[in-house]
């Protein structure tokens, strides 16, 4: 018995000897490496072992493509992640990506979806390659090309500078030679390209087994980050410090907790071409002539000049207008930062020409970057599941209101902005403890004709203030309850009424009635 033999036995021993009957069958329909372990188990040792045991192994790659294990990293939002960045920073016609080691990796099963909602399919050219054809990929818009991604050396020559993002997944730790093979890789790439990489890392030996099978050999040449955990693997840290070594910058880097790490990478650039930094905080656009003529002049600027807009306040709107400054000049040379931590705290980053924290951003020339808790980082939408939104949870503060308008029956109990703030940002509890406010508990709230005509859809809710219909609710505005000195009241409120209401009041008296701003209470007898 050779040695990838006895090691794979080693772990199907070690894992049967612990399971019991019930749990190893759960883990056999679930889990695609429990699946291949099985497989490896079960091979009769007789004839050439591995070479029969690679074969069935390749046949059922696509075992992992789903397992948890090894997934987890390429969850929807985190692809989307990936594509919204590569998107906002890539201006080309057509985006170039190559995806090598297709048929061991099929990244395009996920990235594929993304780029399509993303894109238009004029907009891209997903390409993926492998020493052999790909025969999952025939189904998908994807041109099919061939050549050996673990013998650098013998790369396609045509191919240099062609790609503006490179997808590498369960590549480089195969790689005998990784500094030759990330060497041959840079080539491909265009200036300010992308490198996604996605690597195993030394948490799960379990995959060790399955690895060295399907490869020829585990054979490496030693490179300044350390020996390779198993012969293959590297640290995450050891990864960090190879990619900074061949001269590449951190974008991203995501863990799944288990076993895989994905790196979004970047060639830094070194302009030539100073660059321009305009404040935008003034809300009363002071700012705005000297931003129209710094867009104009770079038509005909050189191609590493930019133009990078600084705002120091939350509420400037900067992300907002600046995809419209972009749309409008239709320009990839201007940048945004935003700073959203507290004028006064010592760690906000200097954005000066000279200074080392705005060279950084300089080198990496990402689109947007927002400072926020001490970190760089951008904003993105997601799509909340639909499982999710309509999973209930219990929950102090809730208002009721329906899901869809004039429908009685979408009627739902919905959580409270006052269980996340009220007042920008002062929490209920806060606020109640000042002299002109507070909270009361709910017990019971009215729904008047107004509230009834709104529910069933026979008025529309554009016939509302302005100021109510701006809110996330508007049915209810009478309630009675008690304060939080337990008194018992009655009034009046802006809608919605909750279970828990927060009032302004000017002064309680019994059996007789107060008004302010609006607002009626009575205290109950």
């Amino acid at each position: 018995m050779n040695e990838v033999s006895l090691t794979i036995l080693y772990f199907n021993l070690f894992y049967y000897r612990n399971a019991s009957p019930r749990h190893l069958q759960h883990h056999l329909r679930s889990h695609g490496v429990f699946e291949m372990l099985n497989m490896c188990f079960e091979e009769p040792l007789q004839g050439d072992f591995q070479e029969n045991l690679r074969k069935k192994l390749h046949e059922v790659r696509a075992y992992l493509w789903e397992d948890p294990l090894t997934a987890t990293i390429e969850k929807s939002d985190i692809v989307k992640y990936v594509f919204d960045t590569i998107g906002d920073n890539v201006r080309q016609e057509v985006i170039e990506i190559l995806e090598v080691g297709a048929t061991r990796g099929a990244y395009y099963r996920q990235a594929l979806p993304k780029c399509l909602e993303l894109f238009s399919a004029k907009d891209y050219r997903y390409t993926i390659a492998d020493n052999f054809f790909a025969e999952e990929a025939v189904d998908y818009p994807v041109k099919i090309i061939q050549f050996d991604p673990l013998k650098p050396s013998e790369f396609p020559v045509h191919m240099d500078g062609s790609s503006d993002v490179i997808i590498m997944k369960w590549v480089l730790h195969m790689q005998e030679d990784i500094d030759a093979a990330m060497e041959a890789y840079s080539r491909m790439l265009k200036p300010g390209g992308f490198l996604l990489v996605e690597e195993n890392v030394e948490r799960l030996p379990t995959l060790f087994p399955i690895t060295a099978i399907v490869s020829q050999t585990l054979k490496n040449k030693d490179a300044p980050e350390g020996r390779r955990y198993m012969g293959c693997y590297y640290t995450d840290a050891q990864w960090k410090a190879l990619f900074a070594r061949h001269g590449y910058l951190e974008i991203m880097h995501r863990h799944d907790g288990q076993s895989g790490s994905m790196f979004l990478l970047r060639k830094p650039l070194e302009p030539v071409t100073p660059p321009v930094i305009i404040d935008v905080d003034d809300l009363n656009c002071s700012w705005l002539e000297e931003v129209q003529d710094a867009c104009r002049g770079l038509k005909d600027s050189p191609s590493d000049a930019r133009v990078w807009l600084v705002a120091r306040t939350a509420l400037s709107g900067m992300l907002g207008f600046f995809r419209s400054l972009t749309w409008e000049f239709t320009t990839e040379k201007i940048r945004c930062v935003q700073i959203l931590d507290a004028p006064g705290d010592s760690n906000i980053p200097k954005i000066t020409v000279d200074s080392a924290e705005f060279k950084e951003l300089v080198r990496k020339d990402m689109t947007y970057n927002i400072y926020k808790n001490g970190k760089w980082g951008t904003y993105r939408g997601f799509t909340i599941p639909e499982d999710i939104r309509n999973k209930e949870r219990s929950s102090l503060y809730v208002y009721a209101d329906q899901l869809t308008a004039g429908d009685i029956s979408s009627m739902r109990w919905f959580d409270s902005p006052l269980m996340a703030g009220y007042n920008n940002g002062v929490s209920a509890k806060d606020l109640a403890q000042k002299g002109d406010s507070d909270t009361c508990s709910v017990y019971y709230a009215g729904l008047n004709p107004r509230d009834v005509t709104l529910a069933n859809g026979s008025i529309n809710r554009d016939i509302l203030p302005k100021e109510t219909l701006l809110k996330e609710g508007v049915l209810g505005i009478e309630f009675s309850g008690r304060k939080s000195d337990g008194k018992r009241v009655m009034g009046l409120c802006s809608p919605p009424v909750s279970k828990f209401v927060l009032f302004e009041f000017s002064e309680f008296v019994k059996g007789r009635g107060g008004r302010e701003k609006g607002l009626a209470f009575y205290n109950l007898l």
